[in-house]
């Protein structure tokens, strides 16, 4: 909430409220949801991105519920990541409101025992959306690594 409250308007932040404390009521409830929030998901948000991403997207509130009511209070394999011995990339976006690198990205490299972290400097929640270039090429040359 600190982070939406920091970047958000007063409208968003309420939608961020609403949108966590209840299930929402219908699909066209959680496509208003999203598309206040979304620019909180940016550290420079493009409301034509923001438009295709809405156009592409098909809203269910149910899924949503699902996602966010049941599955995620209860889901944490934190202490499992140590199991996972193959090659991880773990990318975050510096501005990432929703999951911030040190309450995120960090802690997976810190538990997974071969893995890299890159945090986008430039990015909030969607590096492959606001530094696509730098994405690509990032994942291209960890792939090559692994061949090397």
């Amino acid at each position: 909430m600190a982070n939406a409250q920091s970047r958000g308007t007063p409208e968003q932040v309420q939608a961020v409220i609403a949108g966590l404390c209840a299930p929402v009521a219908d699909d066209a409830s959680f496509q208003q949801l999203w598309t206040t929030i979304l620019p909180l998901y940016f550290n420079h948000y493009d409301p034509e991105i923001g438009n295709q991403m809405d156009e592409a997207t098909q809203y269910s509130a149910q899924g949503f519920n699902q996602g966010m009511g049941v599955c995620l209070p209860t889901f944490n394999v934190l202490s499992r990541l140590n199991e996972i011995k193959v090659p991880t990339l773990v990318l975050a976006g510096k501005y990432d409101w929703i999951t911030p690198p040190a309450q995120a990205a960090e802690r997976l490299n810190a538990h997974l025992p071969n893995s890299n972290l890159v945090v986008f400097e430039e990015s909030g929640h969607f590096p492959f959306i606001e530094e696509n270039d730098t994405f690509l090429t990032t994942v291209h040359d960890w792939l090559q690594s692994l061949s090397s």
